[in-house]
């Protein structure tokens, strides 16, 4: 969940128990705006930290003036990630082809042109764009997490758990087709 260590008790259980009241209609809320299940979840993890960080703003937890602090919050941390991903250029070639510009550099030339690891090549294209846009970030660029952070205009937290989740989809993708490779082999 969050980091709880600079709490004091009572601010610990009050931040445990609008997690465990409202999580639930914050992610419906964030998945609502931004239609994808790991972006919703990242917009209400945003969202608790910003809570956290105004914890005095609410007095009592179980109250419509909390859930209408909370609605307000994280509608508004949903549609500054969901603008946040409109900003990213987009360039379409084709119906069939798009490609992300960063720094001036085109994303899909850099996986195009990888060339040294030609499995990898096959497996990095099978991802989604943002995907590739956050790995292209880490390991060609060599962006530090912050650094990503500010490009994205998110959190380090978000990448960090995003980067996490690319490698995992990676890690399948490579698994599934080892194990059709065999199959077939």
């Amino acid at each position: 969940m969050l980091i709880l260590g600079a709490l004091t008790t009572d601010e610990e259980r009050k931040i445990e128990k609008i997690h465990n009241l409202y999580y639930k209609n914050m992610y419906l809320l964030s998945y609502k705006v931004l239609k994808d299940h790991y972006l919703a979840e990242d917009s209400v993890q945003i969202s608790l930290v910003k809570v956290l960080n105004n914890l005095e703003e609410i007095q009592i937890v179980e109250s419509n003036q909390t859930k209408s602090y909370l609605y307000i919050i994280t509608k508004n941390t949903a549609l500054d990630l969901y603008n946040q991903r409109k900003k990213i250029k987009q360039v379409t070639n084709s119906l069939e082809e798009r490609s992300y510009i960063v720094d001036g550099f085109f994303v899909d030339e850099y996986f195009a042109n990888i060339g040294t690891d030609m499995d990898m090549q096959y497996y990095i294209k099978k991802l989604n764009y943002d995907d590739q846009l956050i790995l292209y970030l880490k390991y060609h660029k060599d962006y530090s997490n912050d650094m990503i952070a500010g490009v994205l205009k998110t959190t380090n937290e978000v990448v960090r758990k995003r980067l996490s989740r690319t490698r995992k989809k990676l890690k399948q993708i490579m698994g599934r087709e080892e194990k059709g490779e065999k199959a077939n082999g």
